[in-house]
């Protein structure tokens, strides 16, 4: 069967970053297809992430008209790299007389400024890859919890890893036990279901409420417990914790 060009089409991106003498460095992306030699250059001041000047060559490309996105490309001058990326993209890039290729290029290459920035100084690679990490813990997948290093430091152990959340009759009231219990649900649904990883509770005096999260939850909801403000805390006495989220054999591994 003979197919046509676009019944067996391949596209071709790379992206390469190189620090400059300057201070700054040099981002470039190249896409390359049957219709397409599209080079992308973007220089970034390294210790601000601030763009100084972005161009967009296409020397080919389906149509002239794809040429006038190189106009556009110096709305983004001035933006540092970071929060509020993809949206700075969209209104520099996006509509009509935009172009998405362009978009999905730029969004590809530009966080690679934030690795350099986090690894900034570093020279052993597996030291530089932590660095990296902890820059971007919560932003994706791969970085849901800090590194390995980090969780020992915090005090990785099964005893001692533990984590407890006083919640009193207003934040009950206010609906915070009903919040945490289904960021929780979600972080645990996202991890797999780790079979060590659960949210107890247990009520308090005066109307409140103990949450426990245990040890495991450190390593796939870290944030969560850091922006609940819940503490490190001795293992509780399994007697009266009722479990919120987590396997029903959870207290079978806890104790073996």
């Amino acid at each position: 069967m003979q197919l046509n060009t676009m019944e067996d089409f391949q596209r071709d991106i790379s992206y390469r970053l190189l620090k400059q003498p300057d201070g700054t460095a040099l981002l470039t992306a190249t896409m390359k297809d049957r219709f397409h030699d599209v080079l992308l250059e973007v220089r970034v001041e390294v210790a601000t992430m601030k763009i100084i000047s972005a161009e967009a060559d296409f020397r080919m490309s389906p149509t002239p008209d794809c040429r006038n996105v190189s106009a556009k490309m110096a709305g983004l001058n001035g933006f540092v790299i970071g929060r509020g990326l993809q949206r700075k993209v969209s209104e520099v890039l996006g509509g009509s007389a935009g172009c998405g290729n362009m978009r999905n290029l730029l969004l590809g290459l530009l966080p690679l400024a934030l690795n350099l920035g986090a690894a900034a100084g570093i020279t052993d690679e597996a030291e530089m890859l932590d660095a990296i990490h902890e820059k971007l813990v919560g932003s994706c997948a791969g970085y849901v919890a800090p590194p390995r290093k980090n969780w020992q430091a915090m005090g990785e152990s099964m005893n001692m890893q533990w984590h407890h959340l006083l919640l009193g009759p207003g934040d009950i009231s206010a609906g915070k036990a009903t919040a945490i219990q289904d960021a929780f649900t979600a972080l645990f649904r996202s991890a797999g279901g780790p079979r060590t990883m659960a949210l107890f509770r247990k009520d308090a005096q005066d109307g409140g409420l103990d949450l426990y999260f245990t040890p495991e939850s450190t390593l796939h909801a870290w944030r969560l417990i850091e922006e609940c403000k819940a503490t490190p805390c001795a293992p509780p006495s399994l007697a009266g914790l009722e479990l919120l989220v987590g396997h029903n054999e959870i207290t079978y591994y806890l104790t073996t």
